[in-house]
């Protein structure tokens, strides 16, 4: 009859112990899904974040486009006609912009083949301005002889915009469109020449 007994008490001990691990292993179970869920979490905050950079800086790399586009266009402007491009600046108080050129200066061309490729559709104010300031009569000028010619030394400031203009009746469209715009500046010193000296 012992070994019944024995036999019977072993068999409740390990439905008891069953039991109790049942609790041990849901609890373990319900900690890993929390824990692979707060993994899940930091992962989607972590792409939404590094895809939110990966647009600024596509925005940001398109307004410096944009700028040194305008920076490069006032330098031809003034290699191609130097007396023109004097006469211009004086009158129009240092200024040249974008407008002054065409009105369209860039490709807008909506098959993605244009300047701004596939984001031409997602674009509406992109414009660059240069500014000439602190002119001055040089007689030296790079691969010229000295005193051979004069020439008109400026500090250009070329100030490009890459974005969107927002719906301003709508909030959503305000908040949504503050991270599609960006601006620029480039600064160059441009010889303008070669002009009579006074």
């Amino acid at each position: 009859m012992k070994p019944v007994r024995f036999s019977h008490g072993l068999r409740t001990t390990t439905r008891q112990r069953a039991r109790e691990d049942r609790g041990y292993v849901l609890l373990l179970v319900l900690l890993l899904m929390l824990g692979l869920t707060a993994i899940g979490a930091i992962a989607i905050r972590t792409t939404a974040n590094d895809m939110a950079f990966a647009g600024a800086h596509k925005v940001a790399s398109m307004a410096q486009n944009v700028t040194s586009s305008g920076a490069e266009a006032t330098m031809v402007f003034g290699a191609m006609n130097p007396r023109g491009f004097i006469d211009y600046v004086t009158v129009n108080n240092g200024t040249v912009a974008m407008a002054d050129f065409t009105p369209v200066f860039f490709d807008t061309a909506s098959d993605g083949t244009g300047s701004f490729g596939r984001e031409v559709g997602n674009m509406n104010n992109v414009f660059w301005r240069s500014r000439m300031t602190n002119a001055q009569t040089s007689a030296r000028a790079p691969g010229y002889q000295v005193g051979e010619h004069c020439f008109i030394r400026y500090t250009s400031y070329t100030d490009g915009v890459y974005g969107n203009q927002p719906n301003l009746a709508d909030p959503a469209d305000v908040t949504r469109n503050a991270e599609r715009n960006a601006m620029a500046r480039d600064l160059a010193t441009i010889y303008v020449g070669p002009v009579a000296c006074p």
